[in-house]
């Protein structure tokens, strides 16, 4: 699958590009040296470059649903004081998932 091969494909080739210019700048060696040394190194250590990915996902999405469930809280309770133009009969679920979806796409966006 085309996809695949592009998901896969491009950050590894940021990886050992940028790789590649750390070993050029330490090491003093051409960028082509520098770039197969690069590949090697990635290669041998795939299954650490996997689990890093995997973690760094992982913690990213655990805060973003983190912001998103504190805010949602804090809308929550905005509307559950007397002060505002809700009343029970409303819907604040509604309004709550509403802030939630609405939160975590902001959180996402960064």
């Amino acid at each position: 699958n085309a996809y695949v091969l592009v998901a896969v494909y491009l950050p590894i080739s940021r990886l050992v590009s940028h790789n590649a210019y750390v070993l050029v700048a330490v090491h003093d060696v051409g960028f082509c040296e520098g770039a197969r040394q690069a590949f090697e190194l990635t290669l041998s250590n795939i299954g650490r470059v996997a689990v890093l990915a995997a973690g760094e996902r992982l913690l990213l999405s655990l805060g973003k649903l983190s912001i998103a469930s504190v805010g949602t809280a804090a809308v929550a309770a905005a509307l559950s004081t007397p002060l505002t133009a809700f009343s029970a009969a409303d819907n604040g679920s509604g309004v709550a998932c509403f802030a939630f979806v609405l939160i975590y796409a902001i959180a996402n966006a960064w």
